[in-house]
């Protein structure tokens, strides 16, 4: 806009302001991206952690049943 013009209004809106903030038909579109980037990200750390888990389980599982196998064959007692 150069300096002598006046601003154009819509409704009693400067247009130039109107098209800004979440008016702007990007914003939503920015804003939707953004929540399902962060939601994905959120999937993958809880994918992780479930897996970590499941592998620690699973040795400690595998460590117990040998023990108890290795104590049976040894006749471990008092």
């Amino acid at each position: 806009m150069r300096s002598g013009d006046t601003p154009q209004t819509v409704d009693g809106e400067d247009t130039d302001r109107r098209k800004t903030g979440l008016h702007d038909p990007r914003a939503l579109q920015i804003l939707t991206t953004e929540h399902w980037s962060l939601l994905s990200t959120r999937t993958l750390g809880y994918q992780e952690m479930f897996g970590r888990t499941t592998i620690f389980v699973a040795a400690l599982s595998g460590t117990v049943v040998a023990l108890a196998l290795v104590a049976q064959a040894t006749h471990f007692g008092p």
